[in-house]
């Protein structure tokens, strides 16, 4: 065992906005500006992950299906997921509009610039933007076109979906209110205005919630902290993994919203195939980093992600492994239970449930279609990969009971119960191949 006692296994896996409040207590400012950079880049593992696989699914999907089937599939994702914005907006609560799309430019990584309101509209440059402009800039358009497609005309595909993101919004508040458009003269920069109706001739932010609209918390603490301003950082700090959630469920329902699209038109045997040769080559680098690692860094690190990835979670240790008892589990689990937001989709509203047993719902019936990519990870976790995240996927059988998600110890990476394997209709461990652990070489 590697803990001696509860205690210090609970301190290795508590959220890092703890560990930062600790050390403002305390008065120790060097610890404290270490968490803080730590937590600024805290959801950036699971964002890039997300948007990443976002233009994948889009990329697979025209690849099969043709370029009006995808827009079709954005249409229909975007009216549900715009639909509490719109509603605001026409209701006359634009303020609140206004800051469901700044939530999404927040957390990035990007460049929020010249924010500024006049008695007309909202605008501001993103430079670059933290969404379509980074994967642009990034070159992975040009180094993996396979992957990473356009649309007909040229358009890389998640500026294209950005596109229908931005009709679709204006076609549901009933006039053409926002507009995202990208500067031609600086790649990856984009132009965003949101005009104002109701609020014409008002003002709706004051200077001090204008920052706090575009400005990320940990990015304000640490002016505060390096101006000596300690007084009152706590909100600043406190649950910071929280802080990004309308972001990570935008995305997180995005990509629910297309795998039930495509279960509706094409069945689950496709959904196997667009969740296998989209979201499984993404875990090909954090195999790799597992060779790296001892244990006790592997288990901080999971941890860490899964406060940002929104979960609730305790975890124990066993002789072979840690159990993460999420409940629930921050994206699938919620998804689940309906914790999404008011008037987000839910299973039976927009999402999709698979209805007949599949290796990629571990034999089982009416599956939540979120959920098939742990199925399939499981399996390719069992071809001779690192065990770092085989999960139970018969324990959440009901939306109220929390998921189960193990990390095996690098000593026992053979030891799966074969009741893990039955529910992949999995026969044989293929024991764990030699370039994933170098520390017996």
């Amino acid at each position: 065992m590697l803990y001696e006692n509860p205690q210090d296994l609970a301190r290795d896996v508590m959220p890092p906005s703890d560990r930062a409040l600790e050390a403002l207590a305390e008065g120790r400012e060097d610890r404290l500006e270490y968490w803080v950079g730590r937590m600024s880049v805290g959801p950036q593992f699971l964002f890039t992950g997300y948007l990443y696989w976002i233009v994948r699914l889009l990329t697979h999907i025209r690849a099969h299906h043709g370029e009006r089937e995808t827009r079709q599939a954005l249409e229909e994702s975007f009216r549900l997921l715009l639909a509490p914005a719109a509603r605001l907006f026409r209701e006359g609560r634009e303020k609140e509009a206004l800051l469901f799309f700044l939530s999404l430019w927040r957390i990035r990584m990007g460049g929020v610039r010249d924010a500024a309101e006049t008695d007309r509209d909202f605008r501001m440059l993103l430079a670059p933007c933290g969404l379509g402009g980074r994967i642009f800039l990034e070159g992975w358009y040009e180094r993996d076109p396979s992957s990473f497609g356009r649309s007909g005309d040229g358009t890389p595909l998640f500026c294209e979906a950005c596109r229908v993101l931005r009709q679709t919004f204006n076609d549901l508040a009933g006039s053409k209110v926002l507009e995202i458009e990208p500067d031609p003269a600086r790649l990856g920069v984009c132009r965003f205005r949101f005009e104002k109706r109701a609020a014409a001739g008002q003002r709706l932010f004051q200077k001090e919630e204008l920052e706090a609209a575009v400005l990320p918390s940990c990015a304000r603490a640490l002016a505060r902290l390096r101006a000596g301003r300690l007084e009152g950082m706590e909100d600043l700090l406190r649950d910071h993994h929280r802080h990004w959630r309308p972001l990570h469920d935008f995305l997180n329902l995005w990509v629910t919203l297309l795998e039930s699209s495509m279960l509706r038109r094409h069945g689950v045997e496709y959904v196997d195939q667009l969740v296998s040769g989209t979201y499984i080559p993404m875990w090909q680098s954090a195999y790799g980093l597992y060779g790296s690692l001892d244990d006790r860094t592997t288990l901080r690190l999971l941890a860490f992600t899964w406060h940002y990835h929104q979960a609730t979670f305790r975890v124990e240790e066993e002789e072979d492994r840690f159990k993460f008892v999420l409940d629930p589990c921050g994206s699938g689990g919620r998804l689940y239970r309906g914790e999404m937001g008011e008037g987000m989709p839910t299973y039976g509203n927009g999402l999709e449930l698979v209805s007949t047993p599949h290796v990629c719902t571990f034999l089982r019936s009416d599956f939540p279609v979120y959920c098939t990519h742990c199925a399939l990870s499981n399996l390719d976790q069992f071809q001779g990969k690192p065990k770092i995240f085989v999960v139970d996927g018969h324990a959440m059988a009901e939306p109220g009971a929390p998921c189960v998600q193990y990390l095996y110890k690098k000593h026992a990476s053979e030891k799966i119960p074969q009741a893990l394997l039955d529910q992949v209709a999995c026969s044989k461990l293929i024991p764990l191949r030699k370039e994933y652990h170098p520390w017996d070489s």
